[in-house]
């Protein structure tokens, strides 16, 4: 595992950022259950990653993008199969790869990184966060949904945070 292999470094040089990339569906009844559990575990293993590496000054979090426009995505939007529908809202509503990329970039960069430490942020909150957009120029809309779970994850990280023994 990368997290394992690269933390041995930050912790010695006393900082660092580990940032997993997981989805919205480790909490919500979409896509699959086999990808929802996957996710779920990403998510679990970044805060378990985060309470270890605080004290060496390392933060952890996890990314939740929304769809991306991958050739993997362009080409299931073309050529449907089975278990990978991308319709072509889909793709209109996809973000590049950069965009995510931007993301890590600008936590990479935040003198304040270790306050997001155990942390869920999704893509498009850091966007507004940071103030920065996707190759092309455009920040996707702060919508209704991803509103609601930057509600929802402020409550589960309070929670956590007034409770460590739940971590």
């Amino acid at each position: 595992m990368a997290a394992r292999a690269v933390s041995q470094i930050m912790r010695n040089q006393g900082s660092g950022l580990i940032a997993n990339i997981s989805s919205g569906a480790s909490m919500d009844e979409y896509y699959n259950p086999m990808f929802r559990i996957a996710m779920s575990g990403i998510d679990r293993m970044t805060t378990a990653i985060a309470h270890d590496l605080r004290p060496h000054g390392v933060s952890v979090v996890s990314i939740w993008p929304r769809w991306v426009r991958t050739e993997w995505v362009a080409l299931a939007a073309r050529q449907p199969r089975p278990g990978f529908e991308v319709t072509e809202t889909d793709l209109g509503a996809s973000d590049t790869p950069e965009f995510t990329g931007r993301a890590i970039a600008a936590l990479s960069s935040d003198p304040d990184v270790m306050s997001r430490s155990g942390r869920i942020f999704p893509v498009v909150q850091l966007a507004y966060d940071y103030r920065f957009t996707d190759i092309d120029g455009t920040r996707p809309e702060l919508d209704d949904h991803t509103r609601k779970w930057m509600r929802k994850l402020q409550i589960i990280h309070a929670t956590l945070e007034d409770h460590p023994e739940m971590t």
